[in-house]
């Protein structure tokens, strides 16, 4: 009878020790722990991928630990409390060899030297047994844990979130180790389903067991047709934006990107690169990764984008220098003279704000053909901190750029301060400008490609046909390309057939960056007639300021209506955009690409603020508490114990605290009490606010509109705030243009007036 149950599989009490009872005997156990194993092996993978977390000798002890563990743990007919005894042991001489032990014997009189006798053995495996034994300790519970559905499909569940949530909020990749977990758990399910079928029906199981490689063929069917195709299947961006995303974007806060890119996403015309300034624009297309590494630092009256270098020829694929974007640049330039203008471009009607800089390279490696700065730049001062130094600096006119010439990495400046000469209008001033008077004498910015597709200018055609100046139809244009496409930097690329960079962007793949966005409008501006030139350079940056009524938090930098403040360009930052022609005026740049805005400025009248004196706030040195090691030998459990009571307690303390600033700093604000404000400034910085408001509310708010403009405008759309925003305009136009004082009962009505169009809005 005994030999049949150990055929059918139902318990009998024979055996002896076999191979075919270590593989069968108590099998469901086994077979637990091995995919708990599995399961916490793939934790230790993540944490072995993690940067400055831990050692190679800390991973791979950790993986020695667990698979002792679970060699112990498969041994037959032995008592669960002699396994454990057995891999303690076991752990510490693995240990023990790794850490070079060497016994240290005591002579053994009180209890103190065998405290004694204890520690200097012990510490000699410091610091991997604890890591050792914290993999034993994790292994246990969990294959105690892994013994029932709901459990199995509990630790499934959260592994699965804690890696999706890492790999979604860092650089890492982790897909691997999320597929594999998904395949413990289903495992695990089999297991325990079985399990189940041999306690209630032992009889049934064993006509299972009769016909071991149906069984086994089955199950790997299952999974085969649960895993195989998620793990083959091609990787496409997800339809509907994420819910922690789609909640920071209402709250009108940017998500920032991790710089990850995804195998099989990248054009096969052109490799994945990284974000950065290019040096070679006659192929675009593409996708990137987008690298954070800071590249300068900038100094500014007023925020800009920093503009690089232009393009002219248009190839059908990207921009190349025509033949007058290569001829020689004038220089030497010198420090403190003013630039020359290029005589072609007629600017008589343009009015400008003066911008200065001084920009610092953040990278001692890296070099530039170009001095990056507002558009456009009319002086240099200094470079290097120096009113001298600007030999190897040329000045092209025509492009208005300044180019470098130096050959050695070391030679391109450290620091340079520059002054530009800002463009500032309006819409109706860009109206009033004429056509060209000689078209001719643009042929290189109207230039297009023989074979462009004839779809390309039909469509050019079709946005701009409501247009009835020139300025008309360049604003459809942006305004089409703004609203039609998404912003990717994975563009899907497969399927585009067109052998034309900005055909294929319109009408096949539809998606895109910004080379794709202004390249489609230097293109089709030109099909109407309106000359264009293609930008590179950088976007203005992340500037971080402090609001003095709140301490140290952050206030978004768009408060200021000016945007002075000191920038941090990464190459997150490299951006390309157009510049459109327009007599009287010059060139006028324009931000064609989904999600940006081109920063502008309004004419010096109509937006000089007071000068500002911001007095840096003092700051007291809060001094940490620091725990000292006491010395030999310590009470480690009880050190833990007081420094998480502490961190508790200074988690509450914190929360108190914060609470409490938050109060007094909404209570101050109520009273229209800044320190750092004075009446004029407080009301320029709420009218900010209301427009950032509004623009929360996805309102559009324009850089060329005057405020009495913007205030109609919104009127007409909230008639029943209608007052309140009459109101705020004339407190806005009294601190800003009146010579009269304004009081502090004004700016605190000027609060409470935004604060009630928060409400309302």
């Amino acid at each position: 009878m005994d030999e049949a149950n150990a055929q059918t599989g139902i318990p009998g009490n024979s055996g002896g020790f076999s191979l075919r009872a270590l593989l069968t005997e108590d099998w469901h156990r086994k077979l637990t722990c091995l995919f708990a194993v599995l399961l916490l092996l793939q934790y230790v993978s993540w944490f072995a991928a993690e940067e400055n977390m831990w050692w190679p000798e800390t991973v791979a002890m950790v993986q020695a630990s667990l698979w002792i563990s679970f060699a112990v743990d498969i041994l037959p007919r032995v008592n669960i409390w002699l396994r454990k005894c057995i891999q303690l042991w076991l752990l510490i001489i693995i240990n023990g060899i790794y850490s070079g032990y060497e016994p240290v014997l005591y002579k053994l009189h009180s209890m103190q030297d065998f405290g004694n006798w204890v520690y200097d053995n012990f510490w000699q495996l410091n610091p991997f047994v604890w890591f050792s034994l914290g993999a034993w300790a994790i292994y246990s519970a969990m294959s105690w844990w892994l013994k029932s559905r709901w459990r199995i499909g509990a630790a499934v569940i959260l592994s699965v979130l804690i890696f999706a949530v890492r790999d979604s909020f860092s650089t890492l990749y982790l897909w691997q180790e999320t597929a594999l977990v998904i395949f413990c758990g289903l495992m695990l399910l089999v297991v325990s389903h079985f399990a189940e079928v041999k306690r209630k029906n032992p009889y049934g199981w064993a006509y299972l067991m009769e016909y071991p490689a149906t069984l086994i063929a089955t199950i790997l069917l299952l999974l085969g047709i649960t895993m195989i195709p998620g793990t083959v299947m091609p990787t496409i961006r997800p339809i509907l934006t994420d819910p922690y995303t789609a909640y920071m974007q209402w709250k009108g806060e940017e998500v920032p990107a991790y710089g990850k890119t995804i195998a099989g996403l990248a054009s096969s015309s052109s490799a994945s690169s990284v974000s950065g300034y290019s040096r070679d624009d006659s192929s675009l297309g593409g996708s990137f990764s987008f690298d954070y590494s800071p590249v300068f630092s900038v100094d500014t009256t007023h925020r800009a984008y920093m503009r690089g270098e232009t393009r002219s020829f248009y190839n059908g694929n990207g921009w190349e220098m025509s033949d007058g974007d290569k001829q020689a640049a004038n220089g030497p330039v010198v420090p403190g003279n003013l630039l020359a203008r290029d005589q072609r471009f007629n600017v008589s009607k343009l009015k400008t704000v003066t911008v200065k800089q001084i920009v610092k390279r953040l990278k001692e490696d890296d070099t530039y053909p170009v001095l990056f700065g507002a558009f456009g730049i009319n002086k240099v001062e200094a470079i290097n901190d120096e009113a001298s130094g600007a030999d190897r600096l040329r000045w092209a006119p025509r492009q208005m750029e300044l180019r470098w010439s130096g050959t050695r990495r070391d030679s391109y400046p450290e620091t340079y301060t520059i002054e530009s000469e800002m463009p500032t209008f309006t819409g109706d001033e860009l109206r009033s400008a004429g056509a060209l008077p000689n078209p001719a004498q643009f042929s290189e910015y109207l230039q297009l490609p023989r074979d462009l597709p004839q779809r390309v200018r039909q469509l050019a055609q079709q946005i701009t046909a409501a247009g009835a100046t020139p300025y008309d139809k360049a604003k459809l244009l942006e305004q089409y390309l703004q609203s039609s496409f998404p912003y990717t930097n994975e563009p899907q690329t497969e399927s585009a057939k067109s052998a034309d960079f900005v055909d294929r962007f319109l009408f096949e793949i539809k998606e895109g960056y910004c080379d794709y966005f202004s390249s489609a409008m230097a293109v089709m501006s030109r099909t109407i007639g309106i000359p264009s030139r293609w930008v590179k350079g950088y976007t203005a940056g992340q500037q971080d300021i402090q609001d003095p009524s709140f301490g140290d938090f952050p206030v978004d930098a768009t408060d200021d209506p000016t945007g002075m403040g000191i920038y941090t360009v990464r190459n997150s930052d490299a951006h390309s955009w157009v510049e459109l022609y327009f007599p009287g005026y010059g060139w006028i740049p324009f931000e064609a690409t989904s999600g940006f805005t081109l920063p502008a400025v309004a004419p010096a009248a109509e937006t000089a603020l007071p000068d500002i004196a911001t007095d840096p706030l003092d700051s007291s040195a809060v001094d940490g508490a620091t725990a000292t090691p006491g010395e030999g030998k310590g009470h480690p459990y009880l050190a833990a114990a007081i420094i998480a009571a502490a961190v508790l307690a200074a988690g509450a303390a914190g929360w108190w605290y914060r609470k409490r600033l938050f109060a007094w700093a909404k209570k101050n604000r109520l009273l229209g009490v800044k320190r750092s404000y004075n009446p004029e400034q407080r009301i320029v910085s709420e009218y900010a606010r209301m427009l950032k408001l509004y623009r929360r509310r996805g309102v559009p708010i324009h850089d060329y509109e005057t405020a009495r403009e913007t205030i109609e405008r919104l009127k007409r759309k909230d008639v029943w705030l209608s007052k309140d925003l009459d109101d705020l305009l004339t407190l806005f136009e009294k601190a800003k243009y009146s010579p009269r004082r304004v009081t502090p009962e004004e700016s605190g009505r000027a609060i409470r007036i935004v604060d009630k169009l928060k409400k309302a809005t």
